[in-house]
């Protein structure tokens, strides 16, 4: 546990120096929220069943702002650039093992992402009075699914394509499309039924979905849980079966 701690410490710190990663993952989310805001207000509206249109907004932002971010674009990223540099084989000729160096990853990327949620509800409770869940460890506990779901196809990505820019390349293919279909940052209420039908291919509509279902007390969402879960097994298996450290 000491070793991972510390593997984990370091891995902050690189992220942290990264502004780029760290601008779209902490500062980027809140722009965003503060840009709508003072354009669209947070007044009660039907569309949005009775909530104001940042309270619906910051739910949705947390899946596919922050841990979409995240999970598509600093993950694969990171674990691809330290592999062509060779870092990863290194690391994985010390003591550490390779499961705490995966391991830190995973974490490296929650904590900060959680920072990340942490000032986009603040901003949005200071800015706009944005209306708060009421059972915040189901909350909690959804947030930690949507994450693991959707790092395990991070993770995949990272696996099936091995050179830096190659996933920097496929990471933009695949990580737009969903933040603006997903209805994570335009509202699925206004896209056509055309398009909210592809949306259900998406891993992220299913975070998004179940954000929204939990942050408002309307409960698990089990057609979301049972996605997401798929997603995240196939996350996996396609990681172990292709990933390599060198």
């Amino acid at each position: 546990m000491k070793s991972l701690f510390k593997l984990t410490v370091i891995d902050l710190k690189l992220y942290l120096r990264n502004y780029i990663a760290s601008f779209f993952t902490l500062v980027f989310p809140v722009l965003m929220l503060l840009l709508f805001g003072v354009i669209y207000g947070n007044k009660p509206v039907a569309v949005f069943g009775g909530y104001g249109s940042m309270d619906f907004s910051v739910p949705g932002y947390i899946a596919a702002l922050v841990i979409g971010t995240t999970a598509f674009m600093s993950l694969p990223m990171d674990l691809s650039v330290q592999r062509q540099l060779g870092v990863l084989r290194r690391l994985r000729a010390t003591p550490l093992g390779s499961g705490r160096i995966l391991a830190s990853k995973l974490i490296t990327n929650l904590v900060v992402a959680a920072a990340g949620m942490g000032l986009l509800v603040l901003t949005g409770v200071l800015a706009f009075q944005i209306v708060l869940p009421v059972n915040w460890p189901a909350l909690l506990l959804g947030i930690l699914l949507c994450s693991l779901s959707m790092y395990s196809l991070g993770f995949a990505l990272a696996s099936l394509v091995r050179t830096a820019n190659g996933v920097r390349a496929v990471s933009f293919i695949v990580f737009y499309p969903m933040m603006f279909l997903s209805g994570g940052t335009f509202p699925s209420q206004f896209l056509p039924e055309a398009v909210n039908q592809v949306a259900k291919a998406l891993p992220m509509t299913y975070s998004v979905n179940l954000l929204h279902s939990l942050w408002f007390g309307q409960g698990w969402d089990a057609t979301a849980i049972l996605a997401l879960l798929g997603f995240m097994a196939l996350g996996v298996l396609l990681s172990v079966r292709f990933f390599k450290w060198d």
